[in-house]
């Protein structure tokens, strides 16, 4: 699965866990997120826990990044 159809997937089940009455949070969605990459993420992921305050938007943004230079450098 592509790194983007990955992070809808999740933000959509966090999208449809709010509106039944059980709001995630952004804490949540990350760790659940991160936990479910396979280990050719572990170098990004372990960058990402290092920030205290990350956000959703900075995980949803650097992975997709990460899976776009990723995708670069194998094309070489």
């Amino acid at each position: 699965m592509m790194m983007i159809d990955y992070l809808k997937k999740m933000n959509g089940l966090t999208n449809s866990l709010a509106t039944t009455g059980a709001p995630i949070l952004d804490d949540d969605l990350i760790t659940s997120t991160i936990a479910g990459l396979d280990m050719e993420y572990m170098s990004i992921t372990t960058s990402l826990l290092r920030d205290e305050n990350l956000k959703w938007t900075d995980v949803f943004e650097s992975l997709f990044s990460y899976e776009d230079r990723m995708s670069q450098i194998q094309s070489l």
